[in-house]
């Protein structure tokens, strides 16, 4: 993956993961869904570099399991000219019944020590948590967002945290909802 996008030139260069995971039922077992995704060390010249991360985990029975979703996704050390830069993570997780479980949810960004000049920067998480049945559980949800050592010129540059959780009943646990944001050392 690297070799290819540090060959990127005129070019449109798309990274995209769709994950589904629903209408299963899972006994007595580890559920463990990891999405690790590092994008460095490249020079991307007039393109439009997007990053998509989508997934959805619905619709689920987990009984007597540890159901551990972990998205973590580094971009550092690029250097990236005339370009749009969209990062996207969409995660949706709703309407499933979650018993005797210990249920985290992680996303872990960074985006450092890069140089992005006359670009749009997008960064953006959408978390939904809704229409669940929590019961006996640990439920953590955290969100760690890293954007330092960055020099950015001429851009316009968003990030936007979205975050859902709603509709679920939660009985006898303890729900962390952590939100861990870092936005220093950069030139914009």
């Amino acid at each position: 993956m690297e070799s290819n996008l540090a060959d990127l030139q005129l070019t449109s260069c798309d990274i995209t993961i769709h994950l589904e995971v629903h209408n299963n039922s899972i006994l007595d077992t580890t559920c463990d869904i990891t999405i690790h995704l590092e994008v460095h060390n490249n020079s991307i010249l007039d393109t439009a570099c997007d990053i998509t991360i989508h997934l959805e985990v619905h619709n689920n029975s987990i009984l007597n399991t540890t159901c551990d979703i972990t998205i973590h996704l580094e971009v550092h050390n690029n250097s990236i000219l005339d370009t749009t830069c969209d990062i996207t993570i969409h995660l949706e997780v709703h309407n499933n019944s979650i018993l005797d479980t210990a249920c985290d949810i992680t996303i872990h960004l960074e985006v450092h020590n890069n140089s992005i000049l006359d670009t749009t920067c997008d960064i953006t998480i959408h978390l939904e948590v809704h229409n669940n049945s929590i019961l006996d559980t640990t439920c953590d949800i955290t969100i760690h967002l890293e954007v330092h050592n960055n020099s950015i010129l001429d851009t316009t540059c968003d990030i936007t945290i979205h975050l859902e959780v709603h509709n679920n009943s939660i009985l006898d646990t303890t729900c962390d909802i952590t939100i861990h944001l870092e936005v220093h050392n950069n030139s914009s």
